[in-house]
């Protein structure tokens, strides 16, 4: 008992932590013009060094199963993650979570679901799209313990634009683009604190933005840091070497996690060895 009072005591400082920590982070950045610089169009993220990083950390045999798995992708046939796990098993894949937990849900899509269950200690959920972030923030007003940030995870600080279908109660250009703000995702991750505490679960919902989170916490002793990471992702060509680069984070994942579902090219998940044992 005095274990389970003293771990919730933790969170919720870890709770204040956020609050203060990133008012102060978002002010800064909303103060300095150099991180950023505007885009006319949808810029190629994806940080290079990374990517060349992660793939020379790859083993022989482990080279050989990503030239495999990209084989397999190119003849495997993508369904939509509602066809391969319906909202009750989604529910269940998640028993590990109770009124402890902390989750960074990024997108924020399946979060209302996993609050309503278990009612984590806190979740913070990232949304850059302006008309998304404020359907959110309406979804869970008067919920206590979900914070919410309009931007987006990636490689580096950036603001673009992205196009979006129509939609009635959405403020475009006349080209249906909307701007976004995204930041380095292991600046906002050290700047959280992860590092000094666990995440129960990061979950990654974001039309793409999984491949510049997963390059930078690969890439680093921060993947040790969360023990659930579960991720859609979303190949397509915008998104540079995308089938190449999920078989690699297949391979990457199994040094540190163990797969516990997975829908090729759709859906899965990963918990940390340690929590299987």
């Amino acid at each position: 008992m005095q274990y389970r009072d003293a771990y919730a005591f933790f969170v919720f400082l870890v709770f204040i932590m956020i609050i203060f920590n990133y008012k102060d982070y978002t002010e800064r950045l909303k103060t300095t013009s150099k991180p950023f610089t505007p885009a006319k169009r949808s810029p190629l993220l994806s940080n290079i060094t990374l990517i060349q990083k992660l793939n020379r950390s790859l083993t022989l045999e482990q080279s050989d199963r990503v030239a495999q798995c990209i084989t397999s992708a190119q003849n495997t046939r993508t369904t939509t993650p509602d066809h391969v796990m319906d909202s009750e098993a989604f529910l269940n894949a998640h028993s590990y979570l109770n009124s402890n937990s902390l989750i960074i849900d990024l997108g924020g899509k399946s979060a209302e679901e996993l609050i309503k269950r278990y009612k984590p200690r806190l979740t913070v959920i990232l949304e850059p799209v302006p008309y998304f972030y404020q359907q959110l923030v309406k979804k869970f007003t008067g919920i206590p313990n979900v914070v919410i940030f309009n931007f987006g995870l990636a490689a580096r600080n950036d603001v673009y634009k992205v196009k979006m279908e129509a939609h009635p109660d959405m403020s475009t250009d006349g080209d249906r683009n909307v701007v976004v703000k995204v930041v380095n995702a292991r600046d906002f991750f050290v700047e959280m604190g992860v590092g000094f505490f666990d995440v129960d679960l990061l979950n990654m919902d974001c039309g793409g933005c999984e491949y510049d989170v997963l390059d930078v916490i690969l890439s680093s002793t921060l993947v040790k840091h969360f023990k659930n990471i579960e991720f859609q992702p979303h190949p397509k060509k915008s998104i540079y070497d995308s089938v190449r680069r999920y078989c690699q984070y297949e391979e990457l994942l199994k040094d540190t996690h163990q797969n516990v579902f997975n829908h090729k090219l759709v859906k899965e998940g990963w918990s940390r060895a340690d929590l299987q044992n």
